[in-house]
């Protein structure tokens, strides 16, 4: 009996990179730009690209030596979308001459689309065994001054997700947990987002949060499987 996952990965980034440091030695007046954040740099879109052209880029990355025609569907979740009331996946389907039959579905309202997506594509390939193409790109833009300015990078990364014997990484088990945590947020009028002091998400976010949804998954594993303990 196959498992299912992960069959293949691909990712794109833009060539272009603004270093940190320059953005403190322009910026350092800001709360929160200090010494600390002047690391490397971080990586932005060209004028003519955007999130829906690093999806098409990080697909193609994906489907390398692959066979399309077995593409049952296409999810594409970004907070990005260069269209509000159109099929970007669609777009994406379009620009790798996909078959029309192929389902095209849009993920979007938080950053968490990307891994919903997946869990989505995981689960149904263990009921039915069809491939989904799962591609998240953002191209996020940050308030100059501000520390998301420093952090936000663009890119774009795909999953092919499938039932076989050729997996780069089998789903095991899953746990999710539901809370209305509030780290940041960006109203649909609003070009930028709000973002809360970072002791507030680390404390009550990661550090009250996460142990519990680890736990959680490590259960479900257990329950399932212990080899997977070991």
């Amino acid at each position: 009996m196959h498992g299912t996952g992960i069959q293949s990965l691909g990712a794109y980034l833009p060539r272009l990179r603004l270093e940190r440091a320059a953005i403190v030695d322009a910026m350092g007046w800001a709360a929160g730009l200090r010494a600390g954040k002047a690391q490397g740099a971080r990586s932005y879109c060209a004028w003519d690209e955007d999130a829906l052209t690093m999806a098409v880029e990080a697909a193609r990355d994906c489907l390398t030596g692959r066979d399309r025609s077995e593409v049952a569907s296409l999810v594409f979740a970004s907070t990005t979308h260069p269209f509000a009331d159109r099929c970007n996946a669609g777009v994406v389907a379009e620009a790798l001459d996909l078959a029309q039959t192929l389902r095209t579905s849009d993920g979007a309202g938080h950053q968490r689309a990307g891994v919903s997506a997946l869990l989505d594509a995981l689960r149904n390939a263990r009921i039915d065994g069809q491939r989904t193409l799962v591609v998240a790109a953002e191209r996020r833009v940050a308030r100059a001054g501000s520390e998301q300015e420093a952090r936000f990078g663009h890119g774009a990364t795909a999953a092919l997700v499938g039932a076989g014997p050729d997996l780069a990484a089998e789903y095991v088990a899953a746990a999710s947990m539901r809370a209305d945590f509030v780290d940041h947020f960006r109203g649909a009028d609003a070009e930028y987002d709000y973002a809360y002091e970072e002791r507030w998400i680390r404390d009550e976010g990661y550090l009250a949060l996460m142990p519990r949804a680890i736990e959680a998954a490590l259960g479900s594993i257990a329950t399932r499987d212990v080899k997977y303990l070991l």
